[in-house]
């Protein structure tokens, strides 16, 4: 299976956006695909940058599209192996479009269609922030038992699906819903009449007034402007300031030497650059760690 960094179509770019929508397409679409609701959106979501990004691999059925798991054999836990390597790419790619924007996770909605609403779903209910919200078509949760041992957000959600769909059983909808109450997570749902698998009209109005509520809540939210001192410039004071960054604050980082990394940092011998100390990863380092170092292109 070949593997490909994120490709992002996007049909509109805000200089100064206040608020993020990423949409995740669906198995066997792309970015392009999904872009088209975007389109519809962007009329009525001022200051908003829509984001659209192809999937991290090529599709097993469809060359010319991409999946963000292989769903070519039934093996469960093969499944959820590769759809977790999945969401710590888009974890990944989240801080990094938050980073440059400087939009914090709070004022990003995730949304996605099918395939892509379960990445949605995982990705935002496994985060250590809230995101705004989480919106989702015609998707399920992946694996209730897994994801019921990993939720850290409570972010709010909003599920459509169609009463005739053959793909993700309607069914599907309703065992969202008793997951969602029993882990006290807020959420609205809509089960479509006369709809297969697919995104009706009345799903994309319904999703425009619920954006434009629960955004423009976020946006009357005072963004953190207050400078922080991070006291030491090794690996521990530079991943608290990329996290208040993250946050919305101002760090600035004191550091007694002249160079920043601590005794990760590296040092000019003859040519060669040597790191200044013996340096080792636990094995059994704890999934925070290894998330921030696939956020921060370390993998």
């Amino acid at each position: 299976m070949q593997e490909r960094k994120f490709h992002t179509k996007s049909p509109t770019v805000d200089i100064s956006p206040k608020q993020i929508v990423f949409l995740l397409h669906g198995y066997g679409g792309d970015g392009k695909d999904i872009s088209s609701l975007a389109l519809n959106m962007r009329r009525h979501i001022k200051k908003t940058v829509f984001l659209c990004p192809d999937a991290n691999q090529n599709c097993s059925i469809n060359p010319s599209g991409f999946q963000w798991f292989d769903l070519s054999t039934d093996d469960k836990d093969y499944i959820l192996n590769e759809s977790i390597k999945s969401e710590l790419l888009i974890k990944k790619y989240i801080s990094e479009i938050s980073l440059h924007y400087r939009v914090p996770l709070i004022k990003i909605c995730l949304s996605g269609f099918s395939q892509g609403c379960m990445m949605s779903l995982s990705v935002g209910l496994t985060s250590d922030e809230k995101f705004n919200s989480i919106v989702g078509y015609s998707g399920k949760i992946l694996d209730p038992e897994n994801l019921s041992k990993r939720i850290s957000s409570k972010t709010k959600v909003l599920l459509f699906h169609g009463e005739l769909d053959t793909i993700v059983h309607p069914s599907n909808l309703l065992a969202a819903i008793d997951f969602l109450q029993r882990k006290k997570i807020e959420v609205e749902t809509n089960l479509l009449q006369n709809c297969e698998h697919s995104i009706p009209a009345e799903a994309i109005s319904y999703t425009i007034r619920f954006l434009k509520k629960n955004l423009k809540l976020s946006i009357n939210m005072k963004t953190k402007s207050d400078k922080v001192a991070v006291i030491g410039g090794g690996p521990m004071g530079l991943a608290v300031a990329y996290e208040l960054i993250l946050k919305g604050y101002k760090p600035e980082i004191f550091e007694a030497d002249n160079r920043l990394g601590g005794m990760a940092a590296s040092f000019n011998f003859d040519g060669l650059e040597i790191e200044r100390s013996v340096s080792y990863t636990h094995l059994r380092a704890h999934e925070t760690v290894l998330d921030l170092v696939c956020r921060l292109l370390l993998e």
